[in-house]
């Protein structure tokens, strides 16, 4: 990395892969960020605050902090039985065609990646995809079989990218009117973590490159010059 490089960067940051139940002091960063961002939007009543995941044996988060202070987030949550994930949660009218669907699903290790956000201080510098790509590198790695994502109509362009496929089969060929009548969301899932083969070749050699080597420095590009991201796995 040299002087000139780091010099056009318009942002640096880290972004940690941990085991929530191992790190309540990031845990506690996740939170307080991603309910802050949720009360900036008028949507402070979606979590109140939840941390039930903190204390799950097999969940999953990765955190972004720029100067140690919380900037992005997502977490893993893996699908059993006795357990709705948040996606059934948030669609409470769907739950039974939510809930036939995923048990449908022929997988042993079935998680949600949820709880995505990024701070109003980082806006415009794509931290949600980088995140976004952090996970789906590493989960066939933390032996996940299949991933699912419940996006917003404003954040389908992430799970194309890293090849995830919209869920038609259930609501109105895949779209749901949540989190209120006037907006929509999709559910989608990535079936082919090895390969990878629907993302786009940019997210493709990215989540390999990161995937061979997670704790490395690099530039992310985006369209203000690129984030300094230094990578680091906990888990």
């Amino acid at each position: 990395m040299t002087k000139e490089n780091k010099s056009k960067t318009a942002l640096e940051c880290e972004i940690i892969a941990f085991r929530p139940i191992e790190h309540p002091e990031f845990c506690e960063k996740f939170v307080d960020g991603h309910q802050k961002v949720l009360e900036e939007h008028g949507l402070g009543h979606l979590t109140s605050k939840e941390d039930y995941w903190i204390k799950q044996e097999d969940a999953y988060a990765f955190i972004a902090l720029k100067n140690n202070v919380p900037v992005g987030g997502i977490r893993f949550e893996k699908k059993v039985h006795d357990k709705d994930l948040p996606l059934e949660k948030a669609l409470k009218s769907e739950k039974q065609i939510v809930s036939n669907y995923l048990d449908s699903l022929n997988y042993t290790n079935i998680y949600e990646a949820c709880g995505l956000w990024n701070s109003r201080e980082v806006a415009g510098h794509e931290i949600s995809i980088f995140l976004c790509r952090a996970s789906i590198a590493l989960a066939p790695l933390l032996g996940i079989d299949a991933v699912l994502s419940f996006n917003g109509v404003y954040t389908y362009r992430i799970p194309r990218e890293l090849g995830l496929r919209m869920v038609t089969e259930i609501g109105n060929e895949g779209i749901f009117k949540y989190p209120v009548e006037r907006f929509h969301s999709a559910l989608w899932i990535h079936e082919d973590l090895l390969t990878l083969k629907y993302a786009t070749i940019y997210a493709r050699n990215s989540m390999l490159t990161l995937r061979a080597n997670f704790n490395q420095t690099k530039i992310e590009k985006n369209k203000r010059g690129g984030v300094l991201i230094h990578y680091k796995n906990l888990i």
